[in-house]
């Protein structure tokens, strides 16, 4: 007598294919990778709108100064705290109790802000005394936004935190929230009282983002004396990765810096400052466009 067939064949190529992509798209949801990949492009689609409102507000003039100052201050917001901030993330993500983490997130707060309060403080004093820029506008636009050095990067601390423990759907909601205050103060300052209100919101800006996200770890501020050895492997692993990030920032830092030392035109500034723009929207459009293959 001929075999009876199966009940069921066993399930073909696609089939297990498609019961694999299930899993992962499952895995992916769980992890909260695809809210941190939404908050990044939301961050940088915030950053691009800012920038475009911010060109009609300001004059050519005006948006020259403003890139010229942002892209400084940015620049040496980057290097400020050697990478603390970096090997925090590293270190609190491996395999390690509560309380170790709690000493990485007080340490890294601890040097990092002792790291950026003395090369914001270097900064303002060059500035002050070296007389640089010539321009006085620009100067004391550059005195103004030191506070903003140290703010910028110790809000960073509490997001790799939240990374780090694995809360990424958590973070990625805070990161809306401070990017959307954000806009919202910057934009807002520039329209009433142009220039010096956005240099003067730009302060407040990472003040409310810090002051949010400490609320958000609370639970992680429990002071434990820091110790140098802790320093030590922060710096370790922190300073060669933000020489990584100081290299392709510092690119463009100094084509605004050489671009207007050689034109002595805050006008061609603020045209070149329009061209990176529509560049960086074209590729950041770009990059969201579905992919077929």
């Amino acid at each position: 007598m001929p075999a009876e067939a199966p009940d069921s064949a066993p399930p073909g190529r696609w089939q297990r294919l498609a019961a694999l992509a299930r899993t992962d798209a499952r895995r992916l949801m769980t992890t909260g990778v695809p809210h941190l990949f939404m908050a990044l492009v939301f961050t940088q689609g915030i950053s691009l709108i800012r920038r475009v409102l911010l060109t009609g507000i300001l004059t050519l003039e005006e948006l020259g100064q403003m890139t010229y100052v942002t892209q400084i201050a940015d620049l040496i917001a980057i290097g400020a705290d050697l990478g603390i901030t970096t090997a925090v993330l590293k270190y609190a993500a491996e395999p390690v109790d509560d309380r170790r983490r709690r000493e990485l997130y007080v340490a890294g707060f601890v040097w990092s802000g002792t790291s950026c309060l003395t090369i914001t403080l270097v900064y303002a004093l060059a500035v002050a005394l070296l007389g640089l820029p010539r321009d006085a506008h620009l100067r004391t636009y550059l005195l103004i936004v030191a506070p903003y050095i140290p703010l910028a990067t110790l809000s960073r601390i509490p997001l790799v935190l939240m990374q780090a423990i694995r809360e990424i759907r958590r973070a990625a909601r805070y990161t809306a929230v401070t990017q959307t205050v954000s806009l919202v103060l910057l934009v807002g300052a520039t329209w009433l009282y142009g220039l010096p209100g956005f240099f003067a919101t730009l302060i407040a800006a990472p003040a409310t983002n810090l002051a949010l996200l400490l609320f958000a770890t609370r639970r992680y501020l429990e002071w434990i004396p820091p110790r140098l050895a802790v320093l030590r492997q922060l710096l370790s692993f922190g300073f060669f990765s933000v020489l990584a990030n100081l290299a392709g920032f510092a690119n463009s830092t100094l084509v605004v810096v050489a671009l207007r030392s050689l034109t002595g035109s805050d006008t061609a500034v603020g045209v070149y400052s329009i061209g990176l723009l529509i560049a960086n929207g074209a590729r950041l459009l770009r990059s969201e466009e579905p992919r077929l293959n």
